[in-house]
């Protein structure tokens, strides 16, 4: 727990001595989001070091939330990296009225392998950020459930469970039109995450996928959530509960079973990206806690790694279909191992 010093013109007065206070706790002195931070100040390293044991734990607790804000924040980076190039709507047009967002659905190609359920992501049409990740986020938050890797932890979670729910109090709404001008007005189950921290940290919703309603923030005190997005909750189960689901469907070779082996396939590659990205740069544990700007800085490297595997990965089908095309009758399937592929 180390100090750092505030200019003269930030003084403050320290409230067990009464002495001006120019030191403050680099530890947990971080502004988290949205959420409110008491922060503590020191007249000098004598100061601290008597009231080292009252603040410890304190100081611990808002670590871990600063660790969960920065993780969740690069997880939803990560789902978006994914999401472009797993996109699986032919969008022709994009319209803005009412204040909805409208897509307009082109005309799908034939299919000529079983491969073919992917479409490119219409940048020229969204120009606007929070349009982009609205879209990305749209029909897609059970991806962002089951398509999460567990196998990389910083050790700052007691629990995570993942949620179903109805939500409310939508900013925005994102709607489907299809070819013959039909609008899909359905109202769809939301999954996000409950995180309970360790140390006393609080409890925190990890919704990665809440830009479709106009919330682009991941991770926002679950009191808060729960109170101003949920309208009901549907189910509540252990996390890992969506992956297993999706591993334990029965294939049956529809359209939506060819897609979500792709989205197997592809979501494997996101643990073959992070131990590419810390092999050539650093642990995760290391990169969560640094100084904000290097903090940045090294994000960026870390999404386009991600992108390059993820892009890999499509280019991979894309050589399967052609040769899918070259040899008729036979029609590769991806199944649940990276790399591999199979005939039907």
């Amino acid at each position: 727990m180390s100090t750092s010093t505030l200019p003269s013109a930030m003084k403050n007065q320290y409230a067990r001595c009464g002495a001006p206070a120019q030191m403050k706790c680099t530890g947990c002195s971080s502004p988290l989001g949205e959420e409110a931070v008491a922060i503590i100040y020191y007249c000098d390293e004598k100061c601290q070091a008597e009231r080292r044991k009252l603040h410890k734990s304190a100081c611990k607790a808002h670590q871990a939330k600063k660790l969960l804000y920065r993780a969740g924040e690069t997880l939803q980076g990560i789902f978006y990296s994914f999401r472009q190039e797993m996109f699986n709507n032919k969008i022709a047009k994009v319209e803005h009225k009412d204040g909805k967002l409208y897509l307009v659905e082109g005309q799908y190609p034939a299919m000529t392998t079983s491969l073919d359920v992917l479409h490119e992501f219409p940048f020229e049409l969204l120009p606007s950020k929070e349009d982009r990740h609205a879209v990305l986020a749209y029909m897609a938050c059970h991806d962002a459930i089951a398509t999460r890797r567990t196998n990389r932890k910083t050790g700052t979670a007691q629990m995570i469970e993942e949620l179903n729910v109805e939500a409310k109090n939508s900013k925005r709404e994102v709607l489907r039109v299809g070819q013959g001008g039909e609008q899909d007005h359905a109202r769809y189950v939301h999954s996000i995450f409950k995180i309970t921290l360790r140390n006393g940290g609080g409890m925190y919703c990890l919704d990665r996928s809440g830009a479709k309603y106009g919330y682009y923030n991941p991770v926002t005190p679950w009191s808060e959530y729960v109170v101003n997005r949920i309208s009901s909750i549907m189910g509540c189960h252990p996390s890992g509960t969506g992956k297993a689901m999706l591993l334990s469907r029965e294939q049956d070779n529809s359209l939506l079973d060819f897609l979500n082996r792709i989205l197997e396939g592809c979501s494997r590659r996101t643990l073959n990206a992070m131990e590419a990205w810390e092999s050539k740069f650093m642990a995760l544990s290391k990169f969560l806690r640094l100084p904000q700007g290097q903090f940045e800085k090294e994000q960026k490297k870390l999404y386009y790694v991600f992108r390059l595997h993820y892009f890999a990965f499509r280019e991979n089908i894309k050589e399967q279909s052609r040769k899918a095309l070259e040899n008729p009758g036979i029609h590769p399937v991806v199944p649940f191992t990276p790399g591999k592929f199979k005939a039907c």
